[in-house]
């Protein structure tokens, strides 16, 4: 029988945090993060937590205080050195509140470097709640492990973004209907070394207008997304899934704790 291997975190909490990270540093948690950690993550002085800020690893600490109003920590050694998740950009439209939550959230598990909101003709959802989507940023990091924390843009109109496109990035859009080639034959394809970012669509699909003006440019390629209609947030969701599949990040294991 072959051994089961099971996962087991060397820390009880992994956090987020904005300070920088060296052993020995003490770093004093505050608001939030004191309520999370004291109050549902029920931690006790001594217990470990795991923490990041996107630049410097991930360094294991201790809890040293447990206050009404504050927690503090020890740094103790870092467990892992920085790294940058593939080169990766996810193109969306604004959705709706819950949709556009799982969109981030998945996106962010599935290694995405940057996210960028585009303005469809059939954008519906206009405003993003920014505050609330990078929140659930740094949860989906803390949750998954990954060391950095994705870029969330501005949003910006589908024909400016297209007008700046840096002729180099081949951008794979995911349509509907038609006759295109699957995303898998597309990637087989391409040279490994090719920079790649994915767009998809508001609820409603792309315009026939926009669909017109994707055909026109030469660092375009459109794919199929299958013989149903997925939702938007489902097809980021599976492109993003084919890519890694295929030629992503997947091959890594989380580091044996």
């Amino acid at each position: 029988m072959p051994q089961t291997v099971t996962y087991k975190p060397i820390a009880k909490v992994r956090l987020y945090v904005e300070d920088d990270l060296a052993s020995d540093t003490i770093l004093t948690l505050t608001n939030k993060h004191h309520h999370y950690v004291r109050h549902v993550m029920r931690v006790e002085k001594q217990d470990r937590v795991a923490l990041f800020n996107g630049a410097q690893g991930e360094w294991l600490a201790h809890i040293e205080t447990l206050g009404t109003k504050e927690t503090t920590l020890r740094v103790i050694a870092r467990l892992r050195a920085q790294t940058a998740s593939p080169d990766i950009t996810l193109l969306f439209s604004p959705l709706k509140k819950t949709p556009l939550d799982i969109l981030v959230e998945k996106a962010v598990e599935l290694g995405v470097r940057r996210l960028q909101p585009v303005i469809c003709q059939r954008t519906q959802a206009k405003r993003l709640g920014v505050d609330r989507l990078k929140a659930g940023i740094i949860a989906a990091a803390e949750q998954c492990e990954r060391l950095d924390l994705p870029t969330l843009e501005a949003s910006i109109k589908l024909p400016a973004l297209l007008e700046a496109w840096p002729q180099t990035r081949l951008l794979i859009v995911g349509i509907e209907l038609g006759p295109t080639p699957t995303l898998a034959s597309l990637l087989q394809a391409l040279d490994p070394a090719q920079k790649i970012s994915f767009l998809v669509g508001p609820e409603g699909g792309f315009s026939e207008a926009e669909q017109a003006y994707f055909a026109r440019l030469p660092f375009v390629r459109t794919v199929g997304l299958g013989p149903r209609i997925l939702r938007a947030e489902t097809a980021a969701i599976s492109l993003l899934a084919c890519w890694q599949a295929l030629c992503g990040d997947w091959e890594q294991r989380p580091v044996a704790r």
